[in-house]
């Protein structure tokens, strides 16, 4: 949606005034285009919002100096992006030009299936195609991408900019390290639309790739020279039954891995060629999980595989990987107004002046997050890319839960988890002595291991633990 602003300029001071207690004021005489003096803030207003501010904007030279006179003297407004949305005034001007721009990119659904094959490779163990959870797009990286693209019409020099901005975060010593990382997702971006054409190289083998599963008679040229040599034939690979598939599938595993401990260039390009063997093999991507035992070590395979499937279309796809990437899609083609309210924890130009301090973490510990343990960066009005935070010290995330209550529930039935048979020992003794009505139940009450109101602490497993804890330490 195209955005219509009235704008005026103000001093930080005056300009925060405007935003936190908009009710009543009145907004200067609006002009058509902002206009920033230096240490001035320039706030749009728009109609549909009344007297309310929409848009903050700041002069990229002198952006440091203005929110770091915010964040010092008015530390109950910073970061802006908690209220409002903030830019710098030659990426607003970026911005409204390429969304003035009739139509979008045709894209298709391949963004959607790149983003769903890196969030399987971003997993970290978590690999169901059918639970895998959709909120984790939004930290994957090539869903910034995918989101500008759809939002600015391909504009090369908006993805330059996106490009340099994740790779900046992702040497960020704030946020944890990715298995999979921005040099990786890099070719296979260029198969996309708005991104650097893909090298002729490697163009050639996804032709092949794409061919060998076209149910139109085979061309002669259907080889890959690189697989040649290691005597793999992609006929048997993609054609015939599937006992035959599968039976190739692993002989041109172990010819590639073999050879790919030997040779850098084999091992450089093996999750491609692993996702090609599995993707000839289904005719699509039903044998994904053939790639589970390669991923650990090849991680981009399962983003190699969303290429494939996304440039091959929906035809290709079983009910799992079609249910998981149309709702990727969803997010993909929200609507997006530069007017709405920002979904990010901070916009880049506050990232900027947080990551440039000696002691980043102590900021982001101050900012309110959407999630405890990650930060949310709007790159560009409206791509955003959520960064887990290296800092152990914030509170077990829901994963974290979930994946400790697996590995409680993958111990077989009727077998007690060590830390339950111990407390089920203590709590059988406690019972023994009270029971008994001996003596010696007596004088343990007496010596103060079962003070009054003993029983009550018992009566849970927390207060067993406790109970436990405290007779270790006597």
């Amino acid at each position: 949606m195209q955005s219509f602003l009235s704008w005026s300029s103000d001093t930080p001071s005056d300009a925060i005034r405007k935003i936190f207690f908009a009710e009543g004021s009145e907004p200067r005489a609006g002009l058509s285009r902002p206009r920033l003096a230096n240490g001035q803030l320039a706030i749009g207003y728009s109609s549909r919002d009344g007297n309310r501010p929409s848009v903050v904007l700041v002069g990229e030279r002198d952006s440091v100096e203005v929110l770091a006179w915010i964040a010092t003297y008015a530390p109950e407004a910073f970061p802006l992006t908690q209220t409002i949305r903030v830019m710098g005034v030659d990426e607003y001007e970026l911005c409204e030009t390429y969304r003035s721009l009739e139509g979008v990119p045709r894209h298709g659904l391949v963004w959607s299936s790149i983003i769903f094959g890196e969030m399987l490779s971003q997993g970290q163990g978590w690999t169901a195609v059918d639970r895998v959870p959709i909120s984790r797009a939004l930290g994957c990286f090539s869903f910034a991408v995918a989101r500008s693209n759809f939002l600015y019409s391909g504009s090369r020099k908006i993805n330059g900019n996106i490009l340099g901005r994740l790779q900046a975060m992702e040497r960020d010593p704030l946020f944890s390290k990715r298995v999979l990382n921005v040099r990786h997702l890099e070719q296979i971006w260029s198969f996309a639309d708005g991104f650097d054409v893909p090298e002729p190289e490697l163009r050639r083998v996804i032709e092949v790739v794409m061919a060998a599963i076209d149910p139109l008679p085979r061309t002669r040229w259907l080889d890959i020279p690189f697989l040649s040599t290691l005597e793999i034939d992609i006929s048997k690979l993609s054609s015939g039954p599937i006992e035959q598939r599968v039976q190739e599938f692993e002989k041109a595993t172990r010819s590639l891995l073999r050879k790919a401990s030997e040779n850098e260039s084999y091992s450089q390009h093996a999750a491609m060629y692993l996702a090609a063997f599995t993707f000839w093999v289904g005719s699509g991507t039903t044998h994904i999980s053939l790639l589970d035992d390669f991923s650990p070590n090849f991680p981009a395979v399962y983003a190699w595989m969303g290429l494939f499937a996304g440039l091959a279309g929906p035809t290709t796809w079983d009910s799992k990987w079609l249910r998981g990437v149309t709702a990727v899609e969803r997010l993909v083609r929200a609507p997006f107004s530069l007017e709405d309210p920002p979904s990010a924890d901070l916009s880049w130009v506050e990232y900027e002046l947080i990551a440039a301090q000696k002691y980043p973490v102590e900021w982001v510990k101050e900012i309110p997050k959407l999630s405890v343990r990650a930060l949310t960066v709007e790159l560009i009005a409206g791509a955003s890319c959520q960064m887990r935070l290296a800092d152990d010290d914030s509170e077990p995330d829901s994963e974290s839960t979930r994946t400790a209550a697996a590995k409680k529930a993958s111990i077989p039935r009727g077998t007690f988890h060590p830390e339950d048979r111990e407390q089920l020992r203590f709590v059988q003794d406690v019972l023994n002595y009270l029971l008994s009505g001996s003596n010696e139940s007596q004088r343990y009450q007496q010596d103060g291991l079962f003070p009054v109101g003993a029983l009550t602490t018992l009566s849970s497993p927390q207060g067993v633990k406790k109970r436990v804890v405290q007779k270790r330490s006597k």
